[in-house]
């Protein structure tokens, strides 16, 4: 998508900044957005459920709820569909009113920081994917696309 933003662009000959700051930044709450939907998504289907837990008991009621699987069993799980609703939430709310000082490099810093809630909410998914370094699949990528998109935010910044 961003290879096709950029080619786009330079076809209609829109400036590319440094960072392409200047294109991105007003797409920076939509990219929130898309989040927020995906995991509302995930909620409704039965994908990225959290790992199992004893007993709802034990954890507060909105850690934890009574979630399926891809094989439609329920059980006490980590919400982790409910986790990714509230960081996309709470990202949404951040690009769209992040201060005027900080709005150079806004997609950047937004996909940075949702690559990392991403990355940490891994740790309570249960879901299959392949182990890379001990980590998830997706964990890795998340490091990787939360490191390439700090690069680019300080690239913007400056």
């Amino acid at each position: 998508g961003l290879i096709g933003l950029f080619a786009a662009a330079r076809f209609v000959r829109l400036p590319v900044s440094t960072g392409g700051t200047a294109l991105l930044d007003p797409f920076a709450p939509a990219l929130a957005l898309l989040a927020l939907g995906g995991w509302i998504g995930c909620a409704a289907a039965p994908c990225a459920w959290g790992k199992e837990v004893t007993t709802l008991a034990d954890y507060p009621a909105w850690a934890v709820g009574w979630t399926r699987d891809v094989y439609n069993l329920y059980a006490p799980r980590y919400n982790t569909q409910l986790f990714g609703a509230a960081l996309a939430v709470l990202l949404l709310l951040a690009a769209a009113w992040l201060p005027r000082r900080v709005r150079a490099g806004r997609f950047w810093l937004v996909l940075a920081l949702l690559s990392a809630g991403m990355f940490f909410i891994g740790f309570w998914r249960a879901d299959p994917v392949p182990v890379v370094f001990g980590l998830r699949a997706d964990q890795v990528a998340d490091a990787v696309t939360g490191g390439v998109s700090l690069a680019f935010y300080r690239l913007a910044r400056r």
